[in-house]
């Protein structure tokens, strides 16, 4: 929730915020996809430090074994950029260039339902991971047989999803605003 919080408050108002500049970024030699991802990726890396942290801190409170230390740190990164691009691709579905305050921004109708789809996303992708998870657990631990074909699927299934999710945010965000400008 921290992560999702920290880009609705960062990421989502980002290409909002370039206001009435904006039409100078549009004057750069690069697409928009490549402008949006840039926005991304530069803008993420503060808040993938502070997921990591915070799973890092976690983990050794409550005295996790190795393996579900490097499982839960995977994870959090994966969703960090995923919910970083969402954050992005969506701040552009309804861009408001002449707002200069970054605090209505993400507190506006679109950003609350950023949030609502990006907790969805995380919690519909961990449910994904969890029976994987725990089959491979109790393979290592020696309580079962090599994991099954399905369980190989379904943890494929819950690492390309969200990178599916983060292409398609980002395109998305860049093909709505085309059709604004």
């Amino acid at each position: 929730f921290m992560v999702v919080a920290l880009a609705g408050r960062f990421l989502y108002p980002a290409i909002s915020l370039e206001g009435r500049s904006f039409w100078i970024l549009l004057q750069a030699p690069i697409s928009l996809h490549r402008l949006l991802a840039s926005k991304w990726l530069s803008a993420v890396v503060p808040i993938v430090f502070i997921g990591q942290l915070m799973i890092g801190v976690s983990n050794i409170l409550v005295a996790q074994s190795p393996f579900m230390t490097i499982v839960g740190s995977l994870i959090v990164l994966i969703h960090t950029f995923t919910v970083g691009a969402m954050a992005v691709g969506m701040g552009c579905l309804s861009p408001q260039f002449n707002n200069p305050n970054a605090a209505s921004i993400a507190s506006s109708f679109g950003a609350t339902f950023f949030i609502i789809t990006s907790m969805l996303l995380v919690i519909v992708d961990l449910l994904m991971l969890l029976l994987p998870v725990q089959a491979i657990l109790k393979f290592i631990r020696g309580a079962s047989e090599a994991p099954a074909p399905m369980v190989w699927i379904a943890l494929g299934v819950g690492i390309v999803f969200p990178v599916i999710v983060s292409a398609l945010s980002i395109h998305l965000g860049a093909r709505a605003l085309r059709k604004k400008l």
